[in-house]
């Protein structure tokens, strides 16, 4: 009885060191993102300094863009709706940019416009470049996170009259495609990534040509 209970025993253990294992295999930042392919780089037009990281066959900035262009919005400062004071906050956020430099149409998008924001090499990715990184992630925040993306949740600029909405808890990136009516599609990010509306200004997570 006692070497039947040792072999039950022992063949547990297996199927449990069996199914850790599958689901280390299954994603692994050590294979998908290495650190040894991540570091910074400097946008000539203004010196600014931006981490990097490489995701699968992808390169991706791993802050958000903070380059001056026609009506953004860069705040020195912002105090959230908890009366929480954030200093620095362009510099740890992000501007937020509109779709064209026209601040009276809040919809249109302007190409000539939108390709000169990201710094020379890098562009802002298509919704099939972001479906790329989200099936590389598993659609799973968490695993962006290991892979040095800090991705922060910056919200988006409804307008002046509602201001940052969302903040502290989406992050909505801008895409360089457009919807059936010709508004430039945005992704929404929580604990996951879901493709969403247009807003007005958005922030821009900028990838390596």
């Amino acid at each position: 009885m006692r070497k039947r209970n040792v072999i039950l025993s022992f063949f547990l253990v297996s199927i449990f060191t069996a199914c850790v294992s599958d689901d280390e295999e299954k994603w692994s930042a050590s294979d998908v993102c290495p650190e040894s392919k991540r570091g910074t780089f400097t946008d000539e037009r203004d010196g600014q300094e931006y981490k990097y990281t490489t995701i699968g066959n992808q390169v991706w900035m791993a802050e958000n863009l903070r380059y001056e262009a026609k009506n953004i919005i860069c705040l020195d400062e912002y105090t959230d709706n908890s009366s929480h004071k954030h200093d620095e906050f362009c510099k740890k956020y992000g501007a937020y940019y509109p779709t064209n430099g026209d601040s009276a149409n809040l919809r249109g998008v302007d190409d000539s416009f939108l390709n000169d924001l990201c710094p020379k090499g890098w562009k802002i990715p298509s919704k099939e470049e972001w479906q790329e990184l989200v099936g590389v992630l598993e659609n799973n925040k968490e695993n962006s996170d290991e892979c040095g993306m800090k991705i922060r949740y910056a919200g988006a600029y409804l307008g002046d009259a509602y201001g940052i909405m969302y903040f502290d808890f989406d992050a909505i990136f801008m895409t360089s495609s457009v919807d059936g009516n010709g508004r430039l599609i945005s992704i929404r990010v929580e604990d996951d990534f879901v493709f969403f509306n247009h807003f007005p200004k958005m922030t821009i997570r900028c990838l390596k040509d």
